[in-house]
């Protein structure tokens, strides 16, 4: 009984420490990170994809080997 008494309160410290490194219960924020921001730049990358893809779509239907996965 003493042990399993001994095993639960360094459990207990180990994820009170892990709380606090952690910041559970702080008002204020506690990180570095910066929220991230879609520049325009990303947008034209984003775009520049989605328009090889739709490019490379149509090529393969129109000469006739596209083949949809799945399909019968």
């Amino acid at each position: 009984m003493f042990a399993l008494l001994v095993i639960a309160i360094r459990r207990a410290t180990v994820l009170a420490t892990a709380m606090e490194a952690r910041g559970f219960g702080v008002q204020n924020r506690r990180t570095w990170a910066r929220p991230s921001r879609f520049a325009p730049s990303d947008y034209a990358i984003a775009s520049g994809g989605l328009l090889i893809g739709v490019l490379a779509t149509a090529a393969g239907v129109l000469s006739g080997s596209w083949n949809l996965i799945l399909t019968s």
